[in-house]
């Protein structure tokens, strides 16, 4: 796969019109007015469709940019089959961060959640999407985010996907935890208070792991986990 150090990303709509391609909305104006390209300059664009298109621009326009496409990536997206559960925080910024950098690990898909011992103040999804938008350009990982928002903890247990849920007094490690690739998971960590017994008795006894041996924050034990999940892929 190619290695686009020291390159930028761009997020466009990609258009052909009778065998004319040109850039659209989102970046058009941070790549001609922040970022000064013109014409006969090379840059690398994407739509979140899993594909990443180097172009040439040959005409800036105000509202849009005409490019000669040169050549097209596609990037696998090996978490496809991953949701990442996150409850409500105390904090958005907490959310925020944990959005950044699972998103720079390459994880496009992420459940948000209401827990028996949550707190704060709810789910800004728009911010959480420019957020996961920024971290994909910056890190090159070209997939559109789906973000999955129940208010109802049982609601997660009824997509027909493999629940993994995290408990300090789990006998089994995390570490052990083989991943189906064939099927969809959905790993779930508590909120500040952790999850409650009624919904522990929720998860099948053998999707319940213990991470570690001592009590980590939520964002830590989410991160953790996921990059455990993320280096076995």
């Amino acid at each position: 796969m190619k290695n686009f150090a020291g390159e930028e990303l761009y997020w466009c709509r990609l258009k052909n019109e009778d065998g004319t391609f040109f850039l659209s909305d989102d970046d058009v104006i941070h790549i001609t007015r922040v970022m000064r390209h013109q014409n006969g300059d090379f840059i690398y664009v994407t739509d979140g469709d899993g594909k990443i298109h180097k172009v040439l621009i040959c005409d800036v326009n105000r509202d849009k940019i005409v490019v000669e496409k040169i050549e097209e990536y596609k990037i696998p997206n090996r978490l496809k089959n991953f949701i990442i559960g996150i409850p409500r925080l105390k904090g958005n910024d907490k959310i925020e961060f944990l959005l950044e950098k699972l998103t720079e690990i390459g994880f496009s898909r992420f459940l948000f959640f209401e827990s028996d011992y949550c707190v704060g103040k709810g789910f800004k999804t728009e911010r959480y999407e420019k957020v996961i938008r920024a971290a994909s350009k910056q890190s090159f990982t070209p997939f559109s985010p789906e973000l999955i928002i129940t208010k109802n903890f049982k609601d997660i247990f009824n997509r027909g996907a493999d629940v993994i849920g995290f408990d300090l007094e789990a006998e089994v490690r995390f570490t052990s935890y083989i991943p189906n690739m064939e099927a969809e998971q959905i790993l779930v960590c508590g909120p500040e208070g952790g999850l409650s017994k009624r919904e522990l008795s929720l998860f099948k006894n053998e999707n319940l792991y213990r991470l570690t041996k001592n009590r980590l924050k939520s964002e830590t034990a989410i991160l953790y986990s996921s990059i455990l999940i993320s280096s076995q892929i």
